[in-house]
């Protein structure tokens, strides 16, 4: 099934299995926007319903390549997330020695470094003014 319809849609999307599981767990839909159209696809694509079924049908090495894939790709995103943050190595693998596929793991920032931001973004005046506020409730 293909559509074509005109809009301000910029990017390119596509339903996550989470929301198509309620309708169909097969289908699978993706959109572009092509030349300021957005076209959209679905299709039902058997993919199994667990790891064996997916043994069944794509083999060992397919069904391991694509998990390897997933999971490096998904420690990765970790990992350039605690970079971004200014993390070390020794933090990053730390991260690593504990991290499990699939596991969402959120590392909040030192408050200093917030607050630190935060009064890099003031302007002058603005900075003087929050030093004035500080300890004052």
């Amino acid at each position: 099934m293909v559509e074509e319809t005109t809009g301000a849609q910029v990017e390119e999307t596509a339903e996550t299995p989470e929301s198509q599981e309620e309708k169909n767990p097969f289908l699978i839909s993706a959109t572009k926007v092509v030349e300021g159209v957005t076209k959209e696809a679905s299709v039902e694509f058997n993919y199994g319903a667990d790891h064996k079924e997916m043994l069944a049908l794509f083999g060992d090495k397919i069904v391991y390549d694509f998990a390897k894939r997933s999971i490096i790709i998904a420690l990765q995103g970790g990992m350039r997330a605690m970079l971004e943050r200014g993390e070390s190595q020794n933090a990053i693998t730390e991260f690593a020695k504990n991290w499990k596929p699939g596991q969402v793991s959120r590392v909040a920032r030192p408050a200093k470094d917030v607050a630190a931001d935060y009064f890099k973004s003031l302007s002058k005046e603005d900075q003087v003014a929050f030093i004035r506020g500080l300890g004052q409730k």
